[in-house]
């Protein structure tokens, strides 16, 4: 943070006196070479800001800016993932599934049933090899050694 000012108010400031401003300290935040934003706090009688005070006031203009930020990026995020899930949910020529490093099967979408053969319910009662063995024989062999090793 670079170029923050503390200072009683300058008695020229009419404008500061005239709604109880004596002293202030203005924390400006500059992204990219861009200023994005300025917090300033101020008090109603002259004094001098220590350095702990104004550490604290670059601290919350950091956090807060962040914070802005993820709000702005909330609705096209969740945007995207709403696509996202449009695309895999409607993918029915393509066996989507996820699966744990034990071969659990964790999420079996409409495709994989409709490539493999057997529902959600069906293929959570397969667990271990056996699951891999079966989406490997509803493949045609697609999944190789992955199916034929024993996974613990």
């Amino acid at each position: 943070m670079t170029g923050w000012t503390a200072f009683p108010a300058a008695p020229a400031s009419t404008a500061w006196t005239a709604i109880g401003i004596k002293a202030i300290v203005s924390c400006p935040l500059v992204k990219q070479g861009r200023l994005v934003v300025i917090m300033a706090v101020h008090q109603s009688s002259p004094r001098d800001w220590a350095q702990r005070e104004i550490s604290l006031v670059e601290t919350v203009v950091d956090r807060a800016f962040a914070h802005i930020e993820r709000v702005r990026a909330e609705p096209a995020l969740r945007e995207s993932e709403e696509r996202l899930r449009l695309i895999v949910e409607g993918a029915r020529d393509y066996a989507i599934f996820t699966a744990d490093p034990v071969c659990r099967i964790g999420a079996w979408l409409a495709g994989a049933a409709n490539v493999c053969g057997w529902s959600a319910p069906e293929q959570n009662s397969i667990t271990g090899d056996g699951a891999w063995l079966r989406l490997d024989h509803a493949s045609g062999g697609l999944f190789g050694d992955a199916a034929s090793r024993t996974v613990r």
